[in-house]
């Protein structure tokens, strides 16, 4: 059974429209994974017509900016790129001559949003494959699985327990109201936490280690920055900053993976199992009750290296500093809450560790040795 792919081409040209639908007949008739259909609005009145049909779903468009032909004074595609952006959820790709249009920051270029000249060699068949074979079309358009998940939580879990929220008279309904956002999500990542197959436990992705571009305004816990080129992430409790009642945010330094290999070949400098078990040791956190290890990410096209975490490397920074110097503490990511909770524990567990103090081995050798003998 083949993937289904429906893609919106918004062009004025009828001879771009026939070599788009060309390179769509012969795609679908040399292999059968895959089948795309198009729609084609010649027009930003079509295309909008076409956006605006709730039965509608596309699963990527292309799009080009002077529907006119008015030799690049005409931007109506930018308008139906606008509210794509805003009401749709699918790759958007714009092959135009008049791409010197796009000056604002929303039309920077991006794994999901593309810009290329007409004439460029380009191959968007194999680029909308390359995307929904992620899953992401699936999960977030229109009917995908996100829609399924709010359906079922609406009626089969909210239906049943929202009069806490109805008889609430003392909060504001904005309060409510992210308070029942809250309330959803819970719900969404008991079903996110299961695999639809077998109900088990899934496995996560290393890239859901972190989001991406922290989104509170300030620094929080979690957050990952650099400083003076070096990387840390913040520890200082979330009830801290709620209060509002620090003067310095705890911090710990994070090095480079990379800095334990020449540990590792001095170790392993035999068979290659030892070296990859040693490895391991590390990205699952039981080599050390003192290191912690956070995985690779990229943000904005940028590579940031898979990190170690030790816990006796704690930095203080002034609260103030953050605000009043941004550009100097660059923020690139938040560690996404599950793993942020074992960090945070697997920390205050190391400091919390009661010791005793060391018995000389000398004396209880020589007090106890002859239970040994006996």
């Amino acid at each position: 059974m083949s993937n289904k792919l429906r893609i919106l081409i918004v062009e004025d040209n009828p001879d771009v429209v026939e070599s788009y639908i060309r390179t769509i007949r012969i795609f679908n008739k040399k292999q059968d994974k895959y089948e795309f259909f198009s729609d084609v609005a010649k027009n930003k009145a079509e295309a909008i017509d076409m956006l605006s049909i709730t039965e509608n779903s596309f699963d990527g468009a292309i799009i080009d900016l002077d529907l006119e032909n008015q030799g690049g004074e005409d931007s109506s595609g930018l308008d139906v790129i606008k509210l794509i952006k805003r009401t749709e959820r699918f790759p958007v790709f714009i092959i135009s001559g008049t791409t010197h249009q796009l000056i604002d920051d929303d039309d920077i270029e991006n794994d999901l949003y593309r810009i290329f000249v007409k004439g460029e060699t380009f191959d968007f068949i194999e680029e909308f494959v390359n995307i929904h074979s992620t899953g992401i079309t699936d999960i977030l358009n229109r009917t995908g699985k996100i829609e399924e998940y709010i359906n079922t939580i609406y009626w089969e879990h909210l239906s049943t327990s929202l009069s806490p929220w109805i008889e609430d008279n003392i909060r504001s309904e904005e309060d409510k109201k992210q308070s029942l956002i809250r309330y959803f999500i819970f719900h969404l990542q008991e079903y996110l936490d299961i695999s639809k197959e077998d109900q088990e436990f899934s496995d996560y992705f290393p890239a859901e280690f972190f989001i991406t571009g922290p989104i509170k305004q300030s620094i929080f816990t979690g957050d990952i920055f650099y400083y003076e080129k070096k990387r840390y992430v913040v520890i200082t409790p979330a009830c801290d900053f709620g209060k509002d009642s620090i003067t310095n945010v705890l911090c710990l330094q994070i090095s480079d993976l990379s800095d334990i290999s020449e540990e590792l070949n001095i170790v392993n400098t035999s068979p290659k199992s030892k070296k990859v078990k040693a490895l391991t040791k590390y990205l699952t956190n039981s080599h050390s009750n003192r290191l912690h290890f956070i995985p690779s990410f990229i943000y904005k096209n940028e590579e940031f290296s898979a990190g170690i975490i030790d816990f006796q490397h704690q930095v203080n920074f002034l609260k103030s500093a953050f605000n009043s110097d941004v550009e100097a503490f660059r923020r690139v990511a938040t560690i996404s809450q599950p793993f942020l909770k074992d960090l945070i524990g697997r920390y205050a567990s190391y400091y919390s560790r009661q010791g005793a103090p060391n018995i000389s081995e000398s004396q209880l050798q020589n007090s106890y040795l002859k239970w040994a003998s006996e």
